[in-house]
């Protein structure tokens, strides 16, 4: 982080918010580090080093959730262990951070799936996957209705972390140029299916309106005389 930024009095790696240089970028990609790094991950997963539990920025309570009587308690990550992982996270999101030839080369790896897998777990992929995202239309255009619909599932789950909302606002537009397939998209996901949607479809996303919005009743009986 600290060699893809320029960074080198920071203490804290992950607090880093310089820009990442662009030679640099380059240099990481064609050592393969950027591939190694990925490695490393998928053996840290293997081999348990793994978070278990879903969580957000938002103070959620999981503790308090009714658990299976037959479920035994979930193994935690010590704080070097989640330390680690979200170092690897920072290490991709400074790599491909407004580079074209990083984010392609993401994409074409098919890693755009590994940061998904790795989101609602505390470890800043939403964030990483937004920044990937938010400069490159053809990105953006990749990103499927299973994606959308997970990110639909942690608002669900988790409560409206600003997190899941600004993933989703930012695949809406690029550059300041709206993409009318994805803006619709998100209405059918988060608002309206539509008269014409699918039986599945309805099944899918028909609840998410009342799920995931607020709503607003009015009274049967009115405590405020109008003029």
């Amino acid at each position: 982080i600290r060699f893809l930024t320029g960074e080198t009095k920071l203490k804290d790696a992950l607090k880093c918010s310089k820009r990442s240089i662009p030679f640099r970028q380059n240099l990481v990609r064609e050592l393969k580090f950027l591939d190694a790094s990925v490695e490393l991950m998928d053996c840290l997963r293997r081999n348990g080093i793994e978070v278990t539990r879903l969580t957000a920025r938002t103070i959620v309570r999981l503790e308090n959730l009714e658990e299976q009587p037959d479920e035994e308690p979930l193994p935690e990550l010590t704080p070097e262990e989640m330390r680690c992982l979200k170092l690897i996270v920072q290490v991709w999101r400074c790599s491909f951070q407004d580079s074209r030839v990083n984010e392609l080369y993401f994409l074409k790896r098919g890693w755009m799936d590994t940061i998904n897998d790795l989101n609602g777990k505390a470890l800043g992929c939403a964030d990483c996957l937004s920044a990937l995202v938010s400069n490159n239309e053809e990105l953006v255009r990749g990103i499927g209705t299973n994606m959308l619909q997970r990110f639909c599932e942690f608002i669900q789950i988790l409560g409206p972390d600003e997190t899941w909302l600004n993933f989703m606002r930012s695949i809406c537009s690029c550059q300041g140029q709206a993409i009318q397939e994805k803006q619709q998209l998100v209405l059918q996901l988060m608002y309206s299916v539509g008269d014409f949607a699918t039986e599945e479809a309805r099944k899918k996303w028909g609840g998410n309106r009342e799920q995931l919005l607020l709503a607003v009743k009015l009274s049967e009986t009115a405590k405020l005389q109008l003029p």
